[in-house]
């Protein structure tokens, strides 16, 4: 009985030991606003709806680090993303559908494997004036490109003010090694007030997009994505600029393409509010061999006031406005509504509580 007991007591410290090198965290975001939206039917009619957050999207996530001495670290990540309205998951297909990897991190940086950020999205969550807004209207950008990649190898190291990420997506097709593949690689470097940098990334169609993105079944149609920007803070201002080109090209022939320009300011008018102001213009491009070229023009305008009732918990109030051109008529407008709208305006308020 005695070693019984001595047995248990001994296991049990070698339990408390490991575990005091590990740690494992439940965190996440639960956002909600309710949001009043112009010309969203033939007639013109206005709806107001309870929808997601203006910002980021609900999600709650586990991840978790243990140490393995030497600098040496295995970490790992699950996180799902949902909707506060009616409590649905974000997809029907995967239940950790915003991220799910594990892998190394040290002083070399960090290398992944599962489903992660692509670079451009990655690059865009730190030069983007919104950090990539969650409205539809404020983010329609993000559709042309994918914004997470299943089956990827990622490496991200931070050295200084310089951030390197590459990463590469396998498309697990069996005789085929481009089809379904994507590469993506991002670098940033931040000196005092000024931030800049791009990121490129390419994917194969014919396998894992990984995304909402949809390509075609072969590894001829190719998505190229690029990024460039730049930021500058100055006492409680922070401005920030960019320009994103996105380039889909089908084995059928022809070529969509968008430019995007982007820039905006945020003021910290005291520790709790922060006012941003932020536009896009785009212009979307279709290009079919022996037919004219299709073009668009798009331009958005987003304020946004944010106020932090404590660290966790904000409320916040937002309004945008849209307007589209021939081309970019079908982002406002579904298919086969007779009245074409070249113009929406929506305005929110909202809570966020993190966690």
């Amino acid at each position: 009985m005695k070693k019984t007991l001595f047995a248990l007591a001994c296991g049990s410290l070698l339990a408390t030991s490991a575990f005091a090198q590990s740690s494992v965290t439940l965190y996440g975001i639960a956002d909600v606003s309710i949001r009043y939206s112009s010309n969203t039917n033939d007639s013109n009619s206005s709806v107001i709806r309870m929808t997601d957050g203006a910002i980021s999207q609900s999600r709650w996530g586990i991840k978790g680090s243990e140490d393995l001495g030497g600098g040496l670290k295995g970490v790992f990540r699950l996180e799902n993303g949902f909707s506060l309205d009616n409590g649905s998951n974000n997809s029907s297909s995967s239940f950790f559908n915003r991220m799910a990897y594990v892998g190394l991190e040290g002083n070399f940086g960090a290398v992944t494997l599962g489903r992660q950020h692509s670079a451009i999205h990655d690059f865009l969550l730190d030069f983007d004036p919104l950090t990539v807004g969650n409205y539809e209207e404020n983010a329609y950008y993000v559709g042309m490109y994918p914004i997470r990649v299943n089956n990827q190898i990622k490496y991200a190291g931070s050295f200084g003010g310089l951030n390197v990420i590459a990463g590469y997506g396998f498309g697990e097709q069996a005789g085929n090694a481009t089809a379904g593949r994507y590469m993506g690689t991002m670098v940033t470097y931040k000196a005092g007030p000024f931030g800049f940098g791009g990121a490129y990334q390419q994917s194969r169609g014919g396998g894992n997009a990984g995304s909402a993105v949809t390509l075609g079944g072969t590894d001829s149609d190719k998505l190229t994505n690029w990024a460039v920007g730049a930021t500058y803070t100055v006492g409680a201002l922070k401005a920030a600029a960019g320009y994103q080109d996105h380039r889909m090209k089908e084995s059928i022939g022809g070529t969509f393409k968008t430019n995007v320009w982007y820039a905006g300011l945020t003021y910290n008018v005291t520790p709790a509010l922060a006012l941003t102001g932020a536009g896009y213009y785009s212009r979307p491009k279709d290009e079919v061999p022996g037919l004219a070229d299709q073009k668009g023009k798009r331009y958005t305008l987003v304020a946004l006031a944010e106020y932090s009732l404590s660290k966790r918990t904000q409320v916040y109030g937002t309004v945008d406005y849209t307007n589209v051109k021939d081309l970019a008529l079908g982002d406002l407008n579904n298919a086969g509504k007779t009245s074409l709208d070249k113009n929406r305006t929506n305005v929110g308020i909202g809570i966020r509580h993190i966690f």
